[in-house]
C-alpha cells in the first residue's frame, strides 16, 4: 500500500511538473495551432492532477479521519487563493509595465480610446482575482458566485482579444477546485474593515507612488507620454475604487445580527435567571443596543448579550447573563454566528474569569479599570473614621431633607419633574450611551427611583436602582440633581442612604461603578499600551477627570475588580479603542 502511494505521489508531482513546463512553452508561443495542443494537452494534465488528488484525499479520509480531509483540503484552498493572488497581480504587472502610449502622436482618438478600455478590462480582472483571493481565504460563501461570474467575463475576453489560450487555462483550474473545496465556505457576509481598508490603502500607495516616481525617473519614456501615464494612474485608481465598491457592497448585502429583540423574552430571562454575571444588564432595556439571546437544546431563550456595532465590530457591553450552565454554550455560539456574519466581536468591561475564556478563543484582552464595590455586610456607621458620613446625615436631617425609595408606576409629572432635574444637570450637554444610560421614560418606569427631597417638598436629586433582578448587588444607573438646588455634599447624602437601603434589603454589595483606567499599566513590565493607558490617566484629567472619580469612589469602596477589554483577532487595538468611543459617544435618542 505505501508503495503504491510513493508511486501515485511520483506521478502527481511529474504531473505537476509537465503541467508547469507546458504552461511556460504555452506563453512562449504564438502559433494557434500549437497553442491548442499545448491547451489540450494542458487539460488532460489537469484531469490526471485531479483525479490523483482525489484519491489521496479519500487515502487521507480512510486513514485519519474526516477531520484531516476538512484540514487537507484548507490547505488546497489556501494554495488556491495564493495562486489566484499572483494571478491577479502578474495582470496588474503586466498592463503597467509594457508600454502602451509610445507611438501616441499615431493613434487616433478612438484607437487610443479602445487601448484604454482594453487596459481598463484588463485592470478589473486582475483586481478581481485579487479581491477573490482575499474572500477565498476569508471562507465567504459567495465568493464562489462571484467568482464564476468573473471567471465567465475573464474567459470571454481573454478568448476574444486574442489572448494565449494557457493563459485561460488558470482561471478555469481556479474555479474547479473552488468547488471541489466550496464546503470550508461558511461565511455568510463579508464586511470591509478599518484594518483591512488601512493596510490595502497602505500598500495601493506605495504602488502608485513608485510607479508615479518611476514614470518621471525613466529616460527611455517619452516626455509627451508621461501626462498620458499620470493620467492612467488616476483613472485606474477610480476605476478600482468603483470596483471595490460593487463588489464589497454585495458581499455585504446579507442577513447578519442585526436584530432588535423583544424586551418581554428578556424580562422572563431576568425573572428566571437573574443577571449575576453582568452589572450593566438592565442597560438593555435603553434599546439603544442589539440583544443576541442563545437558546438551549428545549428552544428557551436562556443567555443574553447586548452588544452595538460599529464597522465589523460587535461590541458587547458586560458579560453575558442568563443561566451559569449555559453561560460557555452561549459564548460558543454567539462567537460563531459573529464569525459567519462578518463580525469580530469586542468585550468591554469584563472581568478576569470570563476573559481567560475569551482568551481560548484567540481574543487578545487589556485592562481597563476597576470596578468599585462597596461591601455591605461589612459597611457601618459606628466608629471614629466615619463621623464625617454620620455629620452629613445628621445636618440633612436637621434641614428638613428627606430619603425616599418611588416605585412605579410612575405619573406624567412626577417623571417631568425627573426631566426637568436631569436637564440642569446636563446643562446643554448631550446624552451618552451604549455603557451609560441615559434619560428614558420607558426606562424608568421599569426601575426603582431614590429620590431627596428638601423642605419644600420639592425632589432636588434623584437616581434610579437599575431593574436587573440581581438580588446580591445593588446597582444604580442616572444619578443626577438640580443645580439650582444643590448643596454641599447632596450626593453622600444619597450614597449613604442608598448603603443603608441596601443593607435592610440583604444586598451584599453596592456597586459603585467603573474607575477607567484606574491602576493599568503601573506595574514597569505591563504591556506597552497598557503603559500608554497610564500615561492617559495620568496626564488626561483635562480630558476626563480619571483620578477625580477614583478618589471620589475610593472614600466608599471596599473591594476594587479589575475590568477588562478583550478584542477577538483581527482587530487592532487602536480600532478597538475609537470604536468604543464612537460607540458611546452616538446620541441614543437619535438612534
Amino acid at each position: 500500500m505505501k508503495l503504491l502511494n510513493r508511486k501515485k505521489l511520483r506521478i502527481l508531482l511529474s504531473l505537476i511538473f509537465l503541467g508547469l513546463l507546458l504552461f511556460i512553452i504555452g506563453e512562449a508561443t504564438r502559433d494557434r495551432h500549437a497553442n491548442i495542443f499545448v491547451l489540450i494537452m494542458g487539460l488532460l494534465l489537469s484531469a490526471g492532477i485531479f483525479y490523483l488528488s482525489r484519491d489521496f484525499l479519500l487515502d487521507i479520509k480512510d486513514k485519519y479521519g474526516e477531520y484531516a480531509l476538512k484540514t487537507s483540503k484548507e490547505f488546497i484552498q489556501k494554495i488556491n487563493s495564493l495562486l489566484m493572488l499572483i494571478y491577479g497581480l502578474y495582470i496588474i504587472a503586466s498592463v503597467f509595465a509594457f508600454d502602451y502610449f509610445e507611438d501616441y502622436f499615431t493613434y487616433k482618438k478612438t484607437v487610443l480610446a479602445g487601448t484604454m478600455l482594453l487596459l481598463a478590462c484588463y485592470l478589473l480582472i486582475g483586481y478581481s482575482f485579487i479581491i477573490l483571493s482575499k474572500l477565498s481565504l476569508d471562507k465567504q460563501e459567495k465568493s464562489l458566485k462571484l467568482q464564476l461570474v468573473i471567471t465567465i467575463f475573464s474567459f470571454i475576453y481573454l478568448v476574444a482579444v486574442g489572448e494565449n489560450l494557457m493563459s485561460v487555462l488558470p482561471i478555469l483550474l481556479f474555479i474547479c477546485v473552488s468547488y471541489y473545496t466550496k464546503d470550508l465556505l461558511f461565511k455568510k457576509r463579508f464586511i470591509y474593515s478599518w484594518e483591512e481598508k488601512s493596510l490595502d490603502i497602505f500598500v495601493s500607495s506605495l504602488v502608485y507612488f513608485f510607479y508615479a516616481i518611476n514614470i518621471n525617473k525613466r529616460r527611455s519614456f517619452p516626455a509627451y507620454t508621461i501626462g498620458l501615464r499620470l493620467i492612467f494612474l488616476i483613472f485606474a485608481v477610480v476605476l478600482l475604487i468603483l470596483a471595490s465598491k460593487l463588489i464589497f457592497s454585495y458581499m455585504k448585502n446579507a442577513e447578519g445580527l442585526e436584530s432588535f429583540s423583544n424586551l418581554s423574552d428578556l424580562d422572563d430571562l431576568l425573572v428566571k435567571y437573574g443577571s449575576k454575571q453582568s452589572n450593566a444588564a438592565a442597560l438593555a432595556y435603553l434599546r439603544d443596543k442589539y440583544i443576541y439571546y442563545y437558546k438551549n437544546k428545549d428552544g428557551e431563550k436562556t443567555v443574553a448579550f447586548q452588544y452595538g456595532l460599529i464597522n465589523n465590530k460587535a461590541i458587547v457591553m458586560g458579560e453575558p447573563f442568563g443561566k451559569e450552565e449555559d453561560i460557555a454554550d452561549a459564548l460558543y455560539s454567539f462567537n460563531n454566528d459573529c464569525l459567519k456574519s462578518g463580525l469580530r466581536p469586542i468585550f468591554y468591561e469584563v472581568g478576569e474569569k470570563f476573559t481567560l475564556n475569551l482568551h481560548d478563543y484567540g481574543y487578545d484582552f487589556m485592562k481597563f479599570g476597576e470596578n468599585a464595590l462597596v461591601d455591605l455586610e461589612k459597611f457601618s456607621l459606628a466608629g471614629r473614621k466615619k463621623s464625617t458620613e454620620r455629620n452629613i446625615l445628621n445636618r440633612f436631617k436637621k434641614d428638613g431633607y428627606e430619603f425616599k425609595i418611588v416605585r412605579p408606576p410612575y405619573l406624567d409629572d412626577f417623571l417631568d419633574k425627573l426631566e426637568e432635574i436631569s436637564n440642569s444637570w446636563l446643562d446643554g450637554r448631550e446624552e451618552k450611551g451604549f455603557s451609560l444610560g441615559f434619560f428614558d421614560r420607558d426606562y424608568l418606569r421599569k426601575s426603582e427611583i431614590a429620590i431627596v427631597v428638601d423642605s419644600k417638598g420639592e425632589i432636588t436629586a434623584f437616581t434610579n436602582i437599575m431593574p436587573d433582578k440581581n438580588s446580591e448587588v445593588l446597582s444604580i444607573d442616572l444619578m443626577r440633581y438640580d443645580t439650582d438646588k444643590n448643596v454641599n455634599s447632596m450626593m453622600d447624602f444619597l450614597f449613604l442612604n442608598l448603603f443603608i437601603h441596601g443593607q435592610e434589603n440583604a444586598y451584599k454589595y453596592f456597586n459603585l461603578g467603573m474607575a477607567p483606567l484606574s491602576n493599568v499599566g503601573i506595574i514597569k513590565s505591563a504591556y506597552l499600551t497598557e503603559r500608554m493607558a497610564y500615561l492617559v490617566y495620568k496626564h488626561g484629567n483635562k480630558f476626563y477627570s480619571f483620578k477625580g472619580l477614583r478618589n471620589y469612589k475610593q472614600k466608599y469602596a471596599s473591594d476594587w475588580i479589575p475590568k477588562y477589554m478583550a478584542y477577538a483577532k483581527g482587530n487592532w487595538l487602536l480600532y478597538s479603542l475609537i470604536a468604543l468611543s464612537l460607540i458611546d459617544r452616538k446620541n441614543s435618542k437619535n438612534r
